[in-house]
């Protein structure tokens, strides 16, 4: 029969003679009936409980169906870039004033300000709360990246015109490490600039976030202190590590926040202009959800001619989403 406005599907039934209509409209799924009285007001309270109690057979039916769907690829993700892109911001811009504020504040107790002890007690007791409420932010901030670096490296699959979606078992892929995933997505052997940035990257995760993450312990050791006799404990890795990360909240890591915002802000650049990448990024900036089945995938790759056709496609899409959305046909 078509589409009816605010409405996306509705199937009739009859429950022991009464006519009912299970459906899905703008404001939620809904059982109903053009007829009014007491009689078929209990049923259909029935009806809903029995259709609730069926629901566990019906999905252990349909369970097979669905796995062979997922693993060909006929399914769509999520796209909640905005969302997580927006945390990573907040954090950024909390630790950025938060260090701001602690030079302001060190300034008032330097030797040469002159100022009395007690006084200069309570600007260096402030500067310590100020700078560590930095190192907070900027911990959760790294967090936020990577999660937002892991999500985008997901969705950029279907618009990559070397990799066909479907022959690629996304459940495996979402369960690899962000460096797994980007070593798919951008051809690090052929590609100087994406081996940089990935190498770049890789040290902030070794350096910075993987000790904080995992209970400010290196790997492989790189955390010992050995135990030598008469000497007491020194650095397992003597004075040949690379890796070594101060854990006290100094004023090191506030000079290690630039070099890391510099970082994400030239990964950000890099994804945003490159010719693999940048067609996907710039949809999945547009907010709408990402499919990944064939026919899905060809038409994305279709408009990835140039700036202009690609934007009017994705205003198509834009319309067509929220028109779906509100049921508007």
């Amino acid at each position: 029969m078509g589409p009816w406005e605010k409405v996306a599907w509705e199937i009739p039934l009859k429950y022991k003679g009464t006519p009912l209509i299970l459906t899905h409209r703008k404001f939620g799924f809904e059982i109903i009936s053009y007829l009014e009285n007491e009689t078929i007001t209990k049923r259909g309270i029935e009806a809903v409980t029995n259709i609730h109690k069926a629901t566990q057979y019906a999905e252990i039916l349909i369970e097979p169906h669905i796995r062979s769907l997922v693993q060909t690829g006929h399914i769509t993700l999520d796209n909640g870039y905005r969302n997580i892109r927006n945390r990573y911001i907040f954090l950024r811009e909390n630790a950025s004033r938060e260090y701001s504020q602690a030079n302001g504040i060190k300034k008032i107790f330097e030797p040469e300000q002159g100022i009395g002890l007690e006084e200069n007690i309570k600007s260096y007791n402030r500067f310590i709360r100020t700078i560590n409420a930095g190192h907070y932010y900027m911990i959760a901030m790294l967090d936020a990246y990577f999660s937002l670096l892991e999500h985008t490296l997901v969705l950029l699959l279907p618009f990559l015109k070397n990799i066909d979606p479907e022959q690629v078992n996304l459940e495996d892929f979402i369960g690899k490490n962000w460096k797994e995933k980007y070593k798919v997505i951008l051809p690090i052997i052929s590609d100087t600039g994406a081996l940089q940035l990935l190498e770049r990257l890789d040290k902030i995760k070794k350096r910075v976030r993987n000790p904080l993450s995992h209970g400010n312990l290196l790997k492989n050791g790189l955390s010992f202190y050995v135990h030598m006799e008469n000497l007491g404990a020194i650095p397992v890795t003597l004075t040949k590590s690379n890796n070594k990360f101060k854990y006290s909240f100094d004023e090191n890591m506030q000079m290690e926040f630039q070099e890391i915002c510099d970082c994400f802000d030239n990964c950000d650049t890099f994804f945003e202009t490159h010719p693999l990448t940048k067609y996907g990024i710039r949809y999945i900036k547009s907010e709408l959800s990402i499919a990944f089945d064939t026919k899905s995938c060809v038409q994305y790759k279709t408009f990835m001619t140039n700036g202009d056709e690609f934007n009017k496609f994705i205003e198509n899409m834009s319309r067509e989403h929220d028109d779906a959305a509100n049921m508007d046909w």
